[in-house]
């Protein structure tokens, strides 16, 4: 089903109605026809474009063809038009920042800290401009590319639209994070603002989010833990993200903590602990499929 020809079948209000009428049930090509008073050509026309859509589908019995209301995509053209605000939303949200940035241009100095060692200090400027603009709009690009990549997706129609939704706030999330963190550090509130802390606190977050999703994520090649052999059986799918989920909010709550402790890097610590979360799935799921595969 490609997009163009959807919203073709879509832009006529007789195949609008049409596939209204065929919610309540199949009907044939005459009881649709009779219905407008139209010849058999022009019924057959618009039933060809709804067809090409793959809006509807046909099954012969005896001597006559009956149409029915293909269900799953009118469900997932719905789903893309919820789906669709929510995308401009996330969107805006990220270019928040930027918007920020040029009110608070004056105030900024002509280089802008925008990278930080483990010790929370500076060890990177940028320009203003890149600073400001440069590294939302590299954000924007990055949300964009995620959101076409995912409707090319063969399998797109596992993801859910709480996972589509999930993944169109990952941008957002670390745009008003790098907001807050360059500007706050720019205009002097540095002490104010814990870096190792904040960053621990939102990495945690998002492994928490994260891993209670996994379990209801179905097979996709967007997210999730995407090996050959989870993509290849749906068992040892499920049975991976089920696994994973655990690890990664657990993982999530160690994270958190570690950002409120001085004895260890935190962020070279949290490193540890995602590359753990993910391997012990990756490898169990590997041992699944060695144990499971027919021979």
């Amino acid at each position: 089903m490609g997009f163009a020809e959807t919203f073709k079948a879509l832009s006529d209000p007789i195949r609008r109605e049409i596939l209204m009428m065929l919610r309540d049930g199949s009907m044939s090509a005459g009881e649709i026809g009779s219905h407008f008073g139209m010849t058999g050509a022009t019924i057959s026309y618009h039933l060809k474009i709804l067809k090409k859509a793959e809006l509807i589908f046909e099954k012969k019995e005896k001597n006559y063809i009956y149409y029915t209301l293909n269900t799953s995509v009118v469900e997932e053209i719905m789903m893309l038009k919820k789906n669709k605000k929510f995308f401009i939303a996330s969107c805006i949200v990220i270019l928040l920042p930027m918007f920020a940035g040029f009110l608070l241009w004056d105030q900024l100095p002509a280089q802008v800290a925008t990278h930080f060692g483990r010790n929370g200090e500076a060890d990177r400027y940028s320009s203003k401009l890149f600073a400001v603009a440069g590294i939302y709009l590299f954000l924007l690009a990055v949300h964009i590319l995620c959101s076409v990549i995912t409707e090319f997706d063969p399998k797109k129609r596992n993801v859910g639209s709480k996972i589509y939704h999930l993944i169109l706030c990952i941008c957002p999330v670390v745009s008003l994070w790098c907001g807050v963190m360059i500007y706050g550090n720019a205009l002097g509130y540095k002490d104010v603002i814990n870096l190792n802390l904040w960053t621990n606190v939102l990495l945690g977050i998002v492994l928490i989010v994260v891993g209670n999703y996994l379990p209801k994520c179905r097979q996709n090649y967007m997210i999730g833990i995407k090996l050959p052999w989870t993509l290849d059986n749906e068992e040892n799918w499920d049975y991976t993200h089920r696994m994973a989920g655990k690890w990664w909010i657990i993982g999530g709550v160690l994270t958190i903590l570690l950002g409120f402790q001085k004895f260890v890097d935190p962020i070279g610590a949290t490193v540890g602990i995602i590359l753990i979360v993910t391997l012990i799935p990756a490898i169990a799921s590997y041992i699944y499929y060695k144990k499971h595969r027919v021979m």
